[in-house]
């Protein structure tokens, strides 16, 4: 299947997995399109900072509004689980199955 291009600066929703999570933390995390690359994979920034990893398009879904923008995103590269521990209500520790 085939997924439509996102524009720079849009607001997409990631899933936090289960295992980097609390029953009280959040199940998604939102992130700005910062840029895509050539190979159509996409650099995500938070309000903690710009994510580590690149991103396809099937690893998050677009929000229809902007809650996000380029500007708010810090200049500091950090990693996904890093990103889930710091915006979590808890201790980022998740829990065992």
């Amino acid at each position: 299947m085939q997924h439509p291009n996102v524009d720079e600066g849009v607001t997409v929703r990631i899933q936090v997995p289960e295992t980097d999570r609390t029953n009280t933390d959040a199940r998604s995390i939102l992130a700005a399109v910062l840029s895509k690359s050539e190979e159509v994979f996409y650099k995500l920034g938070t309000k903690t900072g710009i994510l580590k990893q690149l991103y396809a398009k099937s690893e998050f879904s677009v929000c229809k509004e902007r809650f996000l923008t380029k500007e708010d995103v810090p200049a500091v590269e950090i990693s996904f689980r890093q990103t889930a521990i710091k915006q979590s209500f808890g201790t980022g520790q998740g829990f065992r199955k």
